[in-house]
């Protein structure tokens, strides 16, 4: 059926009323075969649809498809992609899922993605964890330590921050600033993991 509807000079980057591809729904419900009949036939992998205006991508990486999001990256999906709503490029929006995922970012990370790139508010998505999703030692969970840690190794740098930020806190303050509560709660051994880490990373500058 959809080789008929293509076959009939439909442009493969048709879109639905919410601006979505077939490519976007493709990615989304794991169809492996669909997605590269697409984008064989022409589908832009780094259309935004959506209210979001997310790219095919970033919906692939959303419902845990990690067979699609390689597909598409290797088809030229552009990691750098800002949605034109948000401001947030792939990297940014991954580490806002309510659910993170470690293993959607360290594929990000991995395939180039930059470790340092800052959204409208000038956060990294280092910066961004550590301010919305560390703020005590009950909420800085295994999970968002390995992303963390992940993101240093990355080389997002602790010690830099954006000027554009109101605050004027960089990674280094905040990261002070999380020594003091969790030093007051079961955190302090999580804490601990992720310094050591900056640590490393300051050592490998000198």
């Amino acid at each position: 059926m959809i080789e008929r509807f293509l076959d009939t000079r439909h442009s493969a980057n048709t879109v639905d009323a919410d601006g979505c591809t077939l490519l976007h729904w493709a990615a989304l419900n794991n169809r492996v075969q669909l997605t590269k009949l697409l984008i064989n036939a022409g589908a832009d992998v780094n259309l935004g649809g959506g209210a979001g205006k997310q790219s095919p991508l970033e919906w692939a990486l959303a419902a845990k498809h990690y067979f699609i999001a390689e597909l598409l990256y290797k088809n030229g999906a552009d990691l750098q992609y800002k949605s034109s709503t948000t401001g947030l490029d792939v990297l940014h929006t991954t580490i806002r899922n309510v659910c993170i995922d470690s293993n959607a970012v360290f594929l990000l990370l991995f395939w180039g993605a930059n470790s340092n790139s800052v959204d409208t508010d000038g956060n990294t998505p280092l910066m961004w964890l550590l301010k919305n999703r560390a703020r005590d030692g009950a909420t800085l969970s295994d999970q968002y330590v390995d992303v963390i840690r992940m993101l240093i190794k990355f080389d997002s740098n602790p010690a830099t921050f954006s000027g554009s930020r109101s605050d004027g806190n960089g990674p280094l303050h905040l990261l002070g600033k999380l020594s003091v509560v969790c030093r007051r709660s079961s955190g302090i051994l999580r804490f601990s993991q992720i310094f050591s880490d900056f640590l490393r990373f300051s050592d490998s500058q000198n």
